[in-house]
């Protein structure tokens, strides 16, 4: 407790644990830094921090080889208390990385920031996010068409409500992120519980979606330059980074071949690239004002 830094660092290496600890009252962001193999945060209480509460990474997005780090049975509360955007109890990074069995609350903008490729977040309980902010997602990610293979389940969702208009989106693929699994979930007094801008390749399937403004929507994007090179996001830059088109993504993420298709078809049809193509919603129940909106661009064809 009580200091400037960062309370515990694990660096690489592999089988290491944080294991039974209370972390409060730290002023370096993140608290905790857990990369390496196989290592991870078990049974820890992490509270009043200034920032991040856990921070995890590890794993090659080159050839999609997991890490298998990972944070179980946590208590993360009041995170954010000094930067309090983008700064919750978990930023997750990489590939194959897990969130299990946490209970996380009170926080004033996202709880869980991720990036990368298949990463699971399973049996958590979520409550009292985005207390200081609209538009954010308690699980939220950005700017790449190639974070896919996420599986979020078995989690619940509740009593949560961000300020102003546009409210909370539980699950936040923002502009174009995809390939989640989100199955088996239970969403209670909610704002919005999935959205996504241009997103591909979601399922959707076996969920409880109760006293909600909405269950699920489906953007469409329509701002030209984001998809094109040099736009502000580098959303094309990123996808060429790791070669997207070529295995192993090609063949893990099917859907990418259907983005390249659309790249070919060049940029006087970009709007090709902002279609929210190759979902699937099935199985759910609703008992809430909406169950599904769907931007007029974003059709069954699509969805």
């Amino acid at each position: 407790e009580a200091t400037l830094g960062t309370a515990v660092e694990i660096n690489g290496g592999t089988g290491n644990q944080i294991a039974g600890c209370t972390i409060r009252s730290i002023v370096g962001n993140p608290a905790v830094t857990i990369s390496g193999s196989n290592n991870g945060i078990r049974s820890g209480d992490l509270y009043q921090l200034a920032g991040t509460g856990v921070s995890i990474r590890g794993g090659d997005r080159e050839t999609l080889t997991p890490a298998g780090n990972y944070a179980d049975n946590c208590h993360i509360h009041h995170a954010g208390r000094i930067h309090r955007t983008y700064n919750g109890a978990f930023k997750i990074h990489g590939v194959g990385n897990r969130i299990s069995h946490c209970y996380i609350h009170d926080l004033p903008h996202q709880a869980i920031g991720y990036g990368g490729n298949d990463h699971i977040v399973e049996y958590c309980e979520f409550t009292r996010i985005a207390e200081e902010t609209g538009d954010v997602g308690v699980l939220y990610t950005a700017m790449d068409w190639t974070s896919m293979g996420h599986e979020v389940r078995y989690n619940y969702f509740h009593d949560i409500h961000g300020p102003g208009r546009l409210g909370c989106r539980i699950i936040y693929p923002d502009l174009p992120c995809g390939g989640i699994h989100l199955h088996g979930n239970i969403f209670y007094d909610i704002n919005i519980g999935f959205f996504t801008n241009s997103g591909r390749a979601m399922r959707i399937e076996n969920n409880l979606f109760l006293d909600q403004q909405q269950a699920v929507a489906f953007n469409v994007w329509t701002d030209r330059q984001k998809f094109l090179p040099d736009g502000d996001w580098r959303m094309v830059e990123r996808i060429r980074e790791v070669n997207y088109d070529q295995p192993p993504f090609s063949d893990r993420y099917p859907a990418l071949r259907r983005l390249a298709e659309d790249f070919a078809l060049g940029p006087d049809q970009w709007i090709e690239r902002a279609y929210p193509k190759d979902n699937v919603v099935r199985g759910n129940v609703s008992d809430g004002k909406l169950f599904a909106r769907l931007n007029p661009k974003a059709t069954l064809e699509h969805v």
